[in-house]
């Protein structure tokens, strides 16, 4: 049977994973899109100073008031920047070990 393009993503979107591999890792997800509270939202949990929120605040600003250049032949879709999100690190389960505390590392010659 031969698939459209748009039915063969249909279809790989809706079936199962058959290969029996999956990680379950806890993220953290902002909610689509780019506006000036995602950039506070997303500097916070960075723990940023002030400054650079600042920074970053006053760059969005000028980034919205870009226009995308148009000097190249290249034809693409243009990118909707309000249904992308920003997906954080994960968040591990558990804390990671310091390699300084490894029984190799006590005498430090790892290191």
């Amino acid at each position: 049977m031969a698939y459209t393009e748009e039915e063969l993503k249909k279809s790989l979107e809706t079936q199962e994973y058959e290969y029996g591999f999956y990680t379950e890792i806890d993220s953290e997800t902002f909610p689509s899109g780019l506006n000036e509270e995602i950039i506070r939202k997303i500097s916070q949990k960075k723990n940023e100073p002030k400054w650079m929120t600042e920074w970053r605040l006053e760059s969005y600003n000028s980034w919205k008031e870009m226009e995308e250049p148009d000097w190249s032949s290249l034809k693409y879709a243009k990118p909707d920047f309000q249904k992308i999100y920003e997906t954080r690190a994960a968040i591990p389960r558990h804390p990671r070990p310091k390699w300084d505390h490894s029984p190799q590392c006590q005498d430090r010659k790892c290191l």
